[in-house]
C-alpha cells in the first residue's frame, strides 16, 4: 500500500500547481485551506517550523517570507525535487526539504517551535503514528495544527454515500481516509495535546455539485460562498469539507 500511495503522488508532481490554478473549486478550496494554515499557526521570524507532507513547497515558500526557518518532509521524492525547482524559480534560499516518513522522522526531539500537516494524516494508514512522532519532535508548549477532509461534511456524504455506496464508484486515491473531529480529537489527546482552536475549512456545496458543473457555475459557487465563509467556519467548524485544529503540546 505505501508504494501505492508515493507513487500516485510521485505522477501527480508535475502538474500539481496547474491542476490546482486552472480549476476555480480547487484554487478556493487551496487558498481558504492555505489562508487558515497561516492564521493558525501566526508564524514568528526565527521560529523553526516543520511542514509534514510539504508536497511541493508552497506554504513553506509562504512562510520562508515572515524569516521563519523553514522545514518540509514528503515521501514522495517526485514532490520534493518539484519544491527545490520552484525555490530556485523564485530566488528562494534557506528552506530544508528533504524525502522522510512522517511516523518515523529522522529529526531529534524537541526540535521544532511550530510544525503542521495540512491534508496529509487521511493518507497516511497509521496516522496515529504521524502524531505521535510530530509530538516527539516538538519543544514543550510547541503548537501543531492539522487540517484534513472531514468525514462528517457535505464532502464527505457525497463520497462516502453517493459516490461509493450508492453509485459503486471508485474513489481516484489509492488510500484517502477521511477523518472526524472526534477521531482527531481522541488522538490528539492520547498524545497529551491541548487543542486551543477548531475551525472548518471550504463550505461549497459538496464534490457532486462542486465538481461536476460548468466553469461560469463553479465561479458563481465560489463568489458567494467566499462571502460567507468566515461566518461558516466559526459558526459550523465541524461540518466544513476540512477540520483545521490548533493544538498545543502539553
Amino acid at each position: 500500500m505505501s508504494n501505492e500511495i508515493t507513487d500516485f503522488f510521485d505522477e501527480k508532481a508535475a502538474v500539481r500547481n496547474l491542476t490546482t490554478t486552472s480549476d476555480p473549486v480547487l484554487a478556493y478550496e487551496q487558498l481558504v485551506r492555505e489562508q487558515m494554515v497561516m492564521s493558525m499557526l501566526a508564524p514568528k521570524s526565527t521560529e523553526a517550523i516543520l511542514d509534514v507532507g510539504c508536497a511541493n513547497g508552497r506554504d513553506l515558500m509562504l512562510l520562508s517570507q515572515k524569516g521563519c526557518k523553514c522545514s518540509g518532509i514528503d515521501f514522495s521524492s517526485n514532490m520534493i525535487e518539484e519544491a527545490k525547482k520552484d525555490f530556485l524559480k523564485n530566488n528562494i534560499e534557506g528552506i530544508n526539504v528533504e524525502v522522510d516518513d512522517a511516523t518515523q522522522l529522522r529529526f531529534s526531539a524537541e526540535t521544532f517551535d511550530k510544525i503542521y500537516a495540512s491534508e496529509v494524516l487521511e493518507h497516511i494508514p497509521n496516522w496515529d503514528k504521524a502524531i505521535s512522532e510530530m509530538r516527539r519532535v516538538l519543544k514543550s508548549g510547541g503548537c501543531l495544527v492539522i487540517t484534513t477532509p472531514n468525514r462528517r461534511s457535505w464532502y464527505g456524504f457525497d463520497r462516502y454515500v453517493i459516490w461509493e455506496k450508492l453509485l459503486q464508484k471508485k474513489w481516484s486515491h489509492p488510500y484517502d481516509a477521511w477523518k472526524t473531529f472526534k477521531e482527531l480529537s481522541s488522538t490528539l489527546d492520547a498524545n497529551e495535546f491541548k487543542i486551543v482552536e477548531v475551525a472548518g475549512i471550504c463550505y461549497l456545496p459538496g464534490y457532486i455539485i462542486s465538481y461536476h458543473v460548468p466553469r461560469v457555475m463553479k465561479k458563481c459557487l465560489v463568489s458567494c460562498v467566499r462571502k460567507l465563509e468566515p461566518w461558516l467556519s466559526k459558526k459550523f467548524p465541524t461540518k466544513g469539507y476540512s477540520i483545521a485544529i490548533k493544538a498545543v503540546k502539553s
